[in-house]
């Protein structure tokens, strides 16, 4: 599950070391987790309907915190289509580790933690 996600990035940015063409993101760690909480939380609209309501705070600080690339400042410069890149790989380490709760092996090896 520690797969780190590159991003190439479609407008390229200079920082002081030179041209920085793509980024790269780690998962959310426990802390960062329960410090930041949800991307994405449920609601019902007016007429029952489930909908989802993004946390654009928390997916700001999951970038901040994630990025491999350690100059926030720079991050600014990143333009709309990275950004919208950056924010499906935020989203796919959420989809990742809740269907990996899923799996029948996930849920056999925490049945046997918590009894023991």
């Amino acid at each position: 599950m520690n797969k780190t996600v590159t991003v190439p990035l479609s407008e390229p940015f200079t920082d002081h070391g030179g041209v920085v063409g793509e980024l790269a993101f780690r998962p959310p760690n426990l802390i960062e987790y329960f410090e930041i909480g949800e991307p994405i939380t449920l609601g019902r609209s007016a007429d029952g309907a489930v909908l989802p309501i993004e946390n654009d705070s928390a997916f700001s600080a999951y970038v901040e915190r994630c990025c491999t690339y350690k100059d926030p400042l720079l991050l600014r410069l990143v333009g709309l289509q990275d950004a919208m890149k950056i924010k499906e790989v935020i989203l796919g380490f959420f989809a990742q580790a809740r269907q990996a709760n899923l799996s029948p092996a996930s849920q056999t090896s925490s049945s046997s933690n918590s009894s023991s």
